[in-house]
């Protein structure tokens, strides 16, 4: 390039001063005007390029047709839109600038040097310019063409009516725009493509019907619309299917733009935002974290989360926004409601800190069956001791038996809260099997009875009827789930007018029906149809994680079931839970009086000394054999194995019962089968598919020396009935 190129901004506004540093570093002089007169009085001669900025640029465009004809003209624009380049054409600008294009600059400046008229004769400036230019006199007739190329048909070349010289199928277009340019006297344009090429055509009136048919490669910018239409269609469908709210500042954090899905909860429409500051619109103290947090994110180009809590309609809601920088002095603002997230993820904490206290509970249920059973047996040697006394020495009003009887009975409470805590916690039963109905609420009441006990009374009214399928645990989760939640919505004001009503009977299509009815505060009818949704509830904060129902009906609708509910305010509620019965057929069984079993010899394996001993003392009609721990008892069988029963504790430390068994049966098979299990509770994986696939009996802690012996009855144990195999 021979030629420096001379530069002209018009800059009312004071927008183009990067556009002049860029031009100056690319060694073209500038010279910049703010008014129009400024602008007039430039040396139009010397001015190769005119880059137009400014709110109201039809006085700028008319200066430069009068100074400058034959620059080249540059209008910039706020973004590169289809809308925004159109309009700029349209208002006779030869290009368009947005100030995100600014490496452009050095492909206006070549442009620019390539049209360059000065000092050169019209035809010869026109000959050598890149744009397709036929003049036309007031008939159409074709009275000058600078050259001749693809996009025009020039066979009749200079002479020949105007629009003859483009394609057939654009004839009758381009006639009706010359005859209208010419009698409006205005531009015409209008765009063909020929080809790969997109081309627009400019006709432009001048004096005497003339007029002069300019046409322009836009094939880049036409490309470049298309694709950006496309990618806007694109971010505008991703902005449409965003949850989240979506805004567009400035450094000073005024909105520039801002999106909002339908269901949002911003406080303005999106129209009101624009224009506005992040102190106009949210309070104090969330600008105060918003502003420094823009600011920081330009300063140091990266991605920064910020979180507050904002009052909206009266409810205090969470809010994450992620500011990430866009351009020099811009973010984007990416703000998510995190309200219900918090409250899901605090209530699934809560969800699992429960299911931990199940596991520890089952664990406790099983560590207590070892010693309860050692005080149950305890009691029973104490009894037949008693008994013995009294049957000699009558004793006077107040026997010792009847006193230990007492005692025996608070034991039993404590062995069926044991049973239902660990019924409760642990899912040890498939769901096929028979459950009487009236025997699971009442292991539920037992579990709720610190909640019922200083609130309420209870009545119970258990109707006869036929039995259902599910497991002693699903059912009792069930059951204690409402009877807890009956409590909860009785006053403890007053605890003398509360009641809790338990009543099974058959429905009419058939079906069980369970009910628990509370004269509490009702429930209101519009939180009825979400009752049974993960994480509603309608008890205060901390006091219910909106899980209870929701698992209840799980269980229930797995079981075939429903639960149905009926509420009034300041009256009560009742849930109704409605269960298939069971269909069987009872087999008949024949009675066989109790016999004394044989002399037989046992051996008992347990970690628990006090327990296994007071067993062998209870057993001593029988041979009995203690092993404590599961190590012991396979050194004894190894030298040792003629015995008749062998009765092993499930769970013990380091070698359990079924390793014990394992090992019988690999080395022993005839020993193995005279096996028997006392448990306190499966809660190990391993545990609970060893009893799923063991058929051998078991014995569920605590038990009576009693069940022992019907054991030895059942399964016909006889000292030299069979036959042990040997080492």
């Amino acid at each position: 390039m021979n030629h420096r190129i001379e530069a002209a901004l018009y800059d009312p506004d004071h927008r183009l001063d990067e556009v002049a540093d860029y031009l100056r570093a690319l060694d073209a002089k500038v010279v910049q005007a703010a008014t129009v007169g400024e602008l007039e009085s430039l040396p139009g001669d010397s001015v190769d390029l005119v880059v137009l900025g400014g709110p109201e640029l039809s006085g700028a465009y008319a200066a430069v047709k009068r100074f400058a004809p034959n620059a080249l003209v540059v209008e910039l624009v706020s973004n590169d839109s289809a809308a925004e380049v159109e309009a700029a054409l349209e208002r006779g600008a030869d290009d368009v600038l947005a100030l995100g294009q600014l490496s452009r600059c050095a492909a206006l400046v070549k442009r620019a040097h390539r049209q360059r008229r000065r000092s050169v004769a019209p035809e010869s400036l026109l000959a050598n310019v890149s744009d397709h230019v036929i003049q036309v006199d007031a008939t159409g007739t074709a009275t000058y063409m600078n050259r001749r190329g693809p996009i025009l048909d020039v066979s009749r070349g200079v002479g020949a009516p105007a629009s003859e010289h483009f394609p057939p199928s654009h004839r009758p277009l381009v006639q009706r725009l010359l005859d209208e340019a010419r009698a409006a006297r205005e531009i015409r344009t209008f765009d063909f493509r020929v080809d790969t090429h997109t081309y627009r055509v400019r006709i432009v009136p001048s004096d005497g019907g003339a007029l002069t048919l300019i046409a322009s490669d836009v094939t880049e910018v036409s490309d470049a619309l298309t694709l950006l239409g496309e990618s806007e269609a694109r971010a505008g469908a991703i902005l449409s299917a965003m949850p989240d709210l979506v805004f567009r500042m400035t450094e000073d954090g005024t909105f520039l733009e801002a999106h909002a899905p339908e269901s949002s909860d911003l406080l303005y429409p999106p129209a009101e935002v624009v224009g506005k500051k992040v102190a106009d619109l949210l309070p104090p103290n969330v600008a105060a974290v918003v502003e420094p947090a823009i600011l920081r994110v330009l300063r140091d180009r990266a991605a920064e989360l910020v979180t507050y809590e904002l009052d909206v309609r009266g409810a205090m809601c969470a809010y994450e926004a992620r500011i990430i920088p866009i351009g020099v002095r811009q973010v984007l603002a990416i703000v998510r409601n995190m309200t219900e997230y918090n409250l899901h993820r605090n209530r699934l904490a809560v969800a699992e800190r429960l299911v931990s206290l199940g596991t520890m509970a089952a664990g406790v249920a099983h560590e207590i069956n070892g010693p309860l059973t050692f005080v149950v047996l305890g009691l029973e040697w104490l009894e037949q001791r008693i008994q013995a006394i009294e049957a000699r020495e009558p004793p006077g009003d107040a026997p010792m038996t009847e006193r230990l009887r007492d005692v025996l009975d608070g034991v039993a409470r404590i062995q069926r809260i044991v049973r239902d805590l660990k019924g409760f916690t642990r899912n040890d039963e498939p769901d096929g099997a028979l459950r009487d109905v009236s025997s699971a609420i009442d292991g539920a009441l037992s579990l709720a009875a610190a909640e019922l006990r200083y609130r309420t009374r209870v009545e119970k009214s258990y109707g006869v009827v036929p039995p259902v399928r599910g497991s002693h645990a699903r059912l009792g989760q069930v059951f204690t789930n409402l009877i807890i939640n009956a409590a909860h919505s009785l006053s403890e004001d007053t605890t003398a007018d509360n009641v809790v009503r338990l009543r099974t009977f058959v429905a009419v299509d058939g079906r069980v029906a369970i009910e628990v009815s509370d004269t509490g505060r009702g429930i209101p009818k519009e939180h009825i149809p979400r009752l049974f949704e993960p994480f509603f509830t309608t008890k205060p904060p901390g006091q219910g994680t909106g899980l209870g129902l929701w698992v209840c009906h799980e269980i229930v609708k797995e079981l075939g079931g429903e639960i149905e509910v009926e509420s009034e305010v300041g009256v009560g509620s009742t849930f109704r839970v409605l269960l298939p019965a069971a269909t069987m057929v009872a087999p008949v069984v024949p009675v066989v009086p109790p016999s004394a079993p044989p002399r037989a010899r046992i051996l008992v394996i347990d970690d628990e000394p006090n327990l296994a001993k007071t067993l062998a003392i209870l057993l001593d009609d029988h041979v009995v054999e203690v092993c404590l721990g599961g190590e012991s008892a396979l050194e004894r069988l190894e030298k040792d194995r003629d015995f008749d029963l062998v009765l092993c504790d499930l769970m013990m430390p380091i070698v359990t019962g079924m390793d014990v068994y394992a090992t019988a049966k690999a080395k022993w098979p005839a020993l193995a089968e005279r096996f028997a299990f006392m448990t306190g509770g499966a809660f190990t994986p391993r545990a609970r598919a060893f009893l799923d696939t063991c058929n051998l009996p078991r014995l569920d802690k605590p038990f009576r020396a009693e069940g022992v012996k019907a054991l030895l009855r059942k399964k016909a144990f006889a000292r030299g009935s069979t036959t042990i195999e040997k080492a």
